[in-house]
């Protein structure tokens, strides 16, 4: 009788132990989306952004980090994937990234003014500001401006934001 209990108290540290995750596997997981803490500059805990899903607010907090660390694989790889497949093999980097966060003239209703194509290059970006948000049904418009080195540029982000991960549908050609 009192190896069966030994037994029964063995399994049951070897089965707690076994479901408790690595430490090293506990600090890769990302926190979850009500604790994800907002990155200096891009106001995502402002008053603006009460309301905004706590999905999606981690969503921008990561891509926060990424555009401060110039993460330009992050930053490509955010598009949804048919706008990818369609629109990436056809340009460069740059014109796909301000396809993809709708940069300058790209971001608005009205005419394109630019004399050439814009360019987005994460290199010249210190920090991406949020300024506003609106829900359009399946997709957030989150408006902001990417702090360049030669002034601020004007972007929207059309965040399809209920998919099992994020994606951005950059504006088509």
């Amino acid at each position: 009788m009192k190896n069966a209990a030994l037994l029964a108290a063995v399994f049951g540290i070897l089965s707690a132990c076994a479901g408790s995750p690595d430490p090293a596997e506990k600090a890769k997981s990302p926190l979850p989306p009500e604790a994800a803490p907002s990155v200096p500059g891009d106001r995502l805990d402002s008053r603006d952004f009460d309301g905004l899903p706590p999905e999606a607010r981690a969503y921008l907090a990561d891509l926060s980090r990424a555009f401060r660390n110039q993460d330009t694989e992050f930053l490509l790889r955010q598009g949804e994937s048919q706008f990818e497949a369609e629109v990436r093999p056809l340009y460069d980097d740059g014109s796909y990234l301000a396809m993809l966060y709708r940069i300058g003239s790209l971001g608005t209703d009205g005419p394109w003014t630019e004399a050439e194509f814009p360019r987005l290059s994460p290199g010249d970006i210190g920090y991406i500001e949020y300024t506003a948000w609106e829900e359009r049904g399946p997709v957030l418009e989150i408006r902001g401006r990417l702090a360049a080195k030669t002034g601020f540029i004007p972007g929207v982000i059309m965040l399809i934001w209920r998919l099992r991960e994020p994606k951005i549908q950059g504006l088509h050609p």
